[in-house]
């Protein structure tokens, strides 16, 4: 068998189709039957992530709830997990899981996810009917009846097969969970009717999802095989216990077949059942983990491409600021804008490159390529420089991306695109100016017509920006550069929102915040509800002054006089009118017809919030789903509504439970929740249901106890798989109390329930800065602890000063958490570090070694970036390094050393002493390889200085560093060895004469069974060999190109003599030049003495080994080599055992030596003689693996020196 270099592609031009009709018929009854489903869970197989994506479910599920289960997640790689989550997120918008059916923990996880998107999507009912759908032998039936044994505790229910095709029609529904109740059913595995790639259905019939005897088993081991070697997996032969790795598949299944015995009649190898063992093997895992997938960014963007639309970027929203004209622009402005001005060619440049359409160099009806007086470009380009902060380089991405996003999305032709008047403009309108001159856009948040406008999103956000175009083009960024706006909440509830709407809001507000920054002067919220108003009097405790100014609260009372104060009446949407006019205004071309019956007027739902700040409907908590099964309990739910407090001081009034649903509803308190929750086990999600209820009328409380344990139950049914993101405002003010029992409820329930694109954060601001200022201890702990969890840029940028602060906190607990925090803190603001320098650097010396450590830690992350920007505090870390016990401190602060050693030389003299000091005394092995390793990168080992070791003599430090390394070389332990071997390519640059005596050990590591070790074994015996090692150094090389297995074998069958012509046996020639031949292959097999050598590694390292030894043989024009006929022997030898194309390499030397050493040429032209007779030698010419090329040198040779024949 010979190694083979891996194929640069696979061709296969079989194609597979496996359509039973089990399948055709079960694909049937999952579209009939999906109609009753509450939630979809799609299985798939993680080792084939994209082959596996079945298009035909994609058209069935269509937008119905959907939980896409990667299993057999512990066979396929991590890199793989991570790409597939991230792509289809960013591609399909999908959230996917990895799972183990066997894996008690990974199905715990699996059921929490179902509980929440459960959850989110229908709400809470008493049952849920689920159905598990995938491709044949995924893992569906295992997916089943691991959730049935963690729900229920029962066995299994379904069948389940190692072959795809168990499970052939729907099985009937099984019980999965009690409370409440959950069912699902199990549907037959479902291949694409027809796969037109051919290497697609080989990676699904490589993993089980076609039967084996519909495909070709030998092909499919041939894929595997190339796929091993493509991946590098090189230790397959290893544990095949083979010769060495290989791409050719008869050879690889001829040898495997022997090896596992499977042979027919007359001896032959039944290569089919070789092929068989080897797929097999992979399937259960036996090559470790594998994706058979391209998960390349590349091959990620090909596959979707087809599929798909590519994403739009999106950039941060950016943050409100007053319009400003030219003759109102700061210095720093002007400059910025200058600066930017500049740079717009590049712009046009780079937005043209993202995007295969014709970008316009025009935004909002403005040319950017006009004159350099034309102030309006200024105007425009001063809005993206100050949703940026005034950076030109983050302004010039945002306006590119903006230009490359109008050209995707085709906005000029987008305002000529029609939409429907029913729905769309009783959702929205651009109408009329106020008295500056500026536009007015009404936003309708409670019309009956928003839910048919969500109902397709795409639509609905063309026609958003289309109204937001129509408005933003009456802007003559002269006089007017500003829009106001007019949010109408008449008829929105406090629990209004969906998913529809809060997916539109969400999108909406990245599309807007992206691409029409700085475009609002003034809001309104009209027609708020009580509820709307009190939560908009929370929220302001935290807005700026400039926000507040440009947001305007109006109840309903005074929506009409406080419109007019900015709005003539002429110019006033008709609606608002007071009820004296009685003249309706005519409408404009394209906006709603004036009304004034207040049934067709627009009352409204949410529509989405603006990219200057977040609606007032954002602040609403969410409701979910509307559904059928709620539709009867709506009547009930409003009656309770009105029979409640409005402060929830009171228990609730307890509601009439029949015998079927014994509903007895819990007090205020968590404990009297947990122990509701087991008091109604056989109706628990209805008592939860209405519980929930209960928890709503409770955060309308003003009592701050009513609304904590409000939260804190909140915090426990969340931890059950129910959704809190509704409540994020009320955590917020329970966040705010002043009892520390209430604060550190919201805190925890903060750090459960936010996240980075929580909206509310930005609210948290000052009542974090609050907390961490608080004179309670407590208090300061609980708002480090919520702000390390919860931290964003905007957070960072206005919390980073108190942070510093508390670094000299008198207790020493709040001074590590606050190192650490900040650390959090600079990740997201990373220019703080310039501030947080000097504070860190004065934490060195904290009397408390607890918070040192924490420094140092902190220090030695942050400095992995740029290691120059902590060169001044050498003198700290100089003086911990001496007086420090603590190993891992210790390490931290030699790794530190290693980088500022190679900046500043000086500093090597200074770590001699105890760096030395330290390798002498410790017995930590990684301490140990730190300081070897700062030792040689750092120039330590220059220095001269002895070193006193522990037996009192001396040594220089290079010679301690070559001591210290042995136990590493001969440790048990593999990555001890590999660094060992690592720091002596180290030390060998610096004094290759110190570690020539250590080429036994190194050599030892050749015969390594990791191939990485053997590698770097490789790049260390270069520089040992001599004149008294060579033969030596070569005879072990030479004896890693041969095939022990099989030479084991020939021995027996042949009688060798000592080889060569050189007495240290090492030629592979016997006395009359005939070469050892195994019977049974075409390839020249080593003699009986090799036998007992370890097989060759992949063909690259063969052809590494090769050209060392000729490398070592001709160093400094052959002054190494005592033998010339050894050498000539040695360069046939290669020849015949290489199994790589270096026949050009062996030609050169070959002809080299003959023609400079005149001595050698009868004995040369001996050689080459034997070779030009050699037959079978000379029939593998052309092969790819064949050193025949050889056969050149030898006939010149001959040729040239025929006299000596």
């Amino acid at each position: 068998m010979t190694g083979a270099l891996p194929r640069a592609f696979f061709e296969c031009t079989k194609t597979i189709n496996w359509f039973p009709g089990h399948m055709a018929k079960g694909l049937r009854q999952v579209s009939e039957r999906m109609h009753k489903v509450d939630l979809v869970i799609e299985a798939r197989d993680a080792r084939i992530p994209l082959s596996g994506i079945n298009p035909e479910f994609e058209k069935i599920i269509g937008s119905k709830p959907r939980l896409i289960i990667y299993n057999k997640s512990d066979l396929s790689t991590n890199s793989a997990k991570k790409a597939i989550s991230v792509s289809l997120k960013e591609y399909n918008g999908q959230d996917v899981i990895f799972s183990e059916a066997s894996s008690r923990r990974s199905i715990q996880m699996v059921w929490q996810k179902i509980k929440r998107m459960l959850l989110e999507k229908k709400g809470s009912f008493p049952n849920y009917n689920l159905m598990m759908v995938g491709m044949p032998n995924v893992g569906k039936s295992s997916l089943t009846n691991a959730l049935r044994t963690a729900g229920v505790g029962k066995g299994k229910a379904v069948r389940t097969g190692a072959n795809p095709g168990v499970t052939r029609s729907l099985e009937n529904m099984v019980k999965i969970y009690e409370k409440p109740a959950v069912y699902i059913v199990d549907t037959p595995g479902v291949m694409v009717p027809h796969i037109p790639d051919p290497l697609k259905a080989i990676k699904v019939a490589l993993t089980g999802g076609i039967r084996d005897d519909v495909a070709d088993v030998e092909i499919m081991a041939d894929f595997l095989l190339y796929t091993l070697n493509q991946q590098d997996k090189m230790d397959y032969h290893k544990k095949l216990k083979l010769a060495h790795p290989t791409d050719d598949l008869t050879q690889f299944l001829n040898e495997l077949g022997k090896r596992i015995g499977s042979l027919g009649p007359g001896g032959q190898v039944d290569t089919y059942a070789a092929a068989q063992f080897f797929v097999n093997k992979y399937r259960d895992g036996f090559f470790g983990q594998i994706c058979l997938d391209d998960i390349s960014q590349e091959g990620l963007d090909d596959f979707f491409e087809t599929v798909n639309n590519p994403p739009q970027q999106n950039t941060p929203s950016p943050q409100p600021a007053v319009h400003k004209g030219p003759a109102d622009f700061t210095d720093d402005e002007r400059a910025a804008i200058a600066k930017l001005r500049e740079r717009l060619p590049t712009i046009f440049e780079d937005a043209a490159k993202q995007t295969v359409k014709p970008i316009s160099k025009s935004i909002w009806g403005i040319s950017l390529e006009a004159r350099a007086d034309d102030s309006r470009i200024d105007v425009i380009l001063a809005k993206f420089l100050r949703a940026r902060s005034l950076d030109v380089d983050a302004a010039a991405l945002m306006l590119t991306n903006c230009l490359q996003w109008r050209a995707d999305y085709e906005v000029e032709r987008l305002l000529d695109e029609s939409f429907p008047e029913e729905p769309f403009d009783k959702v929205g309108v651009v109408y009329g100016h106020d008295k500056d001159g500026r536009p007015v856009t009404y936003n309708f948040y409670g019309s009956p017509s928003c839910k048919e406008a969500f109902s397709d999103t795409d639509r609905f956000l063309r026609w958003r920006i289309q109204l937001m175009e129509k408005g933003v083009r009456q802007l003559d960024f002269i006089n007017v550069a500003d829009m106001i706006q007019v949010h109408d909440y008449d008829g929105v509830g406090i629990f209004s929102y969906d998913g529809k709407s809060r997916a539109a809001s969400k999108s909406t507000i990245k599309l807007l915040s992206d691409n029409y920054p700085e475009t609002l002067d003034t809001k309104f919220f009209v027609n708020v509800p009580a509820w709307g108003e009190t939560i908009y009097n929370f929220v302001t405790k935290w807005l700026s002054e400039e926000t507040k100014r440009k947001f305007v609260v109006v109840s309903k009372s005074n929506a009409a006089n406080a419109l007019l104060e900015r709005i003539d009446r002429d110019e006033l949407y008709p609606d608002y009118k007071p009820k004296d006019d009685a003249e309706p205004e005519p409408a404009k071309p394209g906006d709603v017809p004036d009304s004034n019956n207040d049934a067709t007027r627009p009352t409204s739902v949410g529509v989405e919030s603006t990219e200057q700040g977040k609606d007032m409907a954002t602040a609403a908590p969410e409701e979910k789903d509307e559904d059928p099964k709620t539709e009867a309990k709506e009547e009930t739910k409003e009656e309770a509504k009105e029979e409640t407090s409005t402060t929830a001081a009171k228990a609730p009034k307890d509601e009439t439970a029949t015998e079927q649903e014994p509903i007895l509803m819990f007090e205020k308190s968590l404990p009297d929740l947990i122990r509701g929750i087991r008091a109604n086990k056989r109706n628990e999600a209805a008592f939860i249901s209405k519980c929930l209820e209960e928890i709503h009328v409770e955060l309308n409380s003003n009592d701050s106890i009513i609304k904590t344990n409000a939260i804190s139950k909140l915090g426990y049914l969340q931890m059950l798989g129910y959704d809190m993101n509704w409540a994020a405002f009320n955590v917020v003010e329970v966040m705010a109390y002043t009892k520390f029992s209430d604060k550190r409820a919201g805190y925890l329930a903060a750090n459960q329930a936010f996240h980075q694109e929580t909206d509310v954060l930005m609210l948290t601001t000052n009542l974090i800065k609050k907390d961490l200022a608080s004179a309670d201890s407590m208090e300061i702990n609980v708002a480090l602890d919520g702000l390390a969890q919860i931290v964003t840029p905007e957070l960072a940028i206005n919390l980073f000063y108190d942070l510093l602060g508390l670094l000299g906190h008198s207790r020493p607990l709040i001074r590590k958490k606050a190192i650490l925090t900040l650390y959090k803190t600079i990740l997201k603001y990373p220019e703080g570090l310039v501030e947080a320098f000097p504070k860190l650097k004065e934490k060195l010396g904290d009397p408390d070694p607890s918070v040192v450590g924490t420094a140092v830690s902190v220090i030695c992350e942050l400095a992995r970036t740029n290691p120059s920007n902590f060169i001044s505090l050498a003198p700290k870390l100089y003086q911990l390094l001496n007086s420090s016990s603590n190993n891992w401190m210790l390490i931290k602060i030699v790794k530190l050393f290693s980088s500022l050693a190679s900046i500043e030389p000086r500093l090597a003299k200074k770590l001699h002493g105890p760096i030395s000091s330290l390798m002498v005394k410790t017995t930590a092995m990684s301490l140990i390889y730190e300081c070897i390793y700062t030792s040689i990168v750092g120039g330590l080992i220059d220095i001269q200085t002895p070193v006193i070791l522990s037996d009192g003599s001396q040594a220089t430090m290079d010679e301690l560093c070559a001591m210290k390394l042995e136990p590493f070389l001969e440790s048990p332990d593999q990555n001890l060895r590999y660094l060992g071997l690592l720091a002596l390519s180290r030390l060998q640059e610096k004094n290759p004469k110190l570690v020539r005596d250590s080429y036994e050990t190194v050599l030892n590591c050749l015969d390594d069974p990791d191939k990485n070790i053997r590698l770097r074994a490789l790049s260390v015996i270069a520089s040992m060999v001599t004149r008294k090692n060579l033969v030596k150094i070569v005879k072990k090389l030479m004896s890693q190109l041969f095939l022990s297995q099989t030479a084991a074998v020939n021995s027996q069958e042949s009688d060798t003599n000592d080889a060569g012509p050189d007495s240290d046996g090492v030629s592979h020639t016997n006395t009359q030049g005939e070469f050892v031949k195994d019977r049974g292959h075409n390839k020249i097999q080593p003699s009986g003495r090799m036998r007992e050598q370890d097989p060759a590694d992949d063909p690259g390292y063969r052809k590494a080994v090769v050209e060392l030894v000729i490398e070592m043989c001709t160093r400094s024009s052959y002054s190494l080599i005592t033998d010339f006929r050894w050498y000539i022997a040695t360069l046939v030898d290669l020849a015949h055992v290489a199994l790589v194309d270096v026949g050009p390499l062996i030609c050169q030397k070959w002809i080299d030596v003959t023609v400079r050493v005149v001595n050698i040429r009868e004995y040369s032209v001996s050689m080459a003689s034997q070779l030009l007779d050699d037959k079978r030698f000379a029939s593998t010419y052309g092969e790819e693996t064949s050193c025949a090329l050889v056969l050149n040198a030898a006939a010149y040779i001959v040729g040239e020196y025929s006299r000596q024949v």
